[in-house]
């Protein structure tokens, strides 16, 4: 059984684009290959999107694919998603933080 990558715990506001469209997110966990991101809209689980994330001062675009999806609502009834996107082939800026 492989082990799962350590995940660090995170709160940054990002970005995720889906073609023209554009949502506010932000990064709940990391780690190497992947992230959990906090949401108020979702997608389709292996959809592709990228996601916006700024890295030691540099705005870096990263392809990412939804890998799960959870759906919560709040006290108010207002629906949020807690999203795993894998990030298949992250750039050097985005790895290097975990070396």
């Amino acid at each position: 059984m492989k082990d799962r990558e350590t995940r660090v715990k995170a709160n940054q506001r990002i970005i995720i684009k889906d073609g023209s469209s554009s949502y506010s997110a932000a990064i709940t966990t990391i780690s190497k290959t992947g992230m959990s991101i906090k949401a108020d809209h979702t997608f389709p689980t292996y959809k592709v999107i990228d996601v916006v994330v700024k890295i030691a001062k540099k705005v870096v675009q990263i392809k990412a694919s939804v890998r799960w999806v959870h759906e919560f609502s709040d006290d108010d009834g207002l629906k949020w998603y807690e999203i795993g996107l894998s990030l298949p082939n992250p750039p050097p800026e985005y790895t290097e933080h975990f070396e």
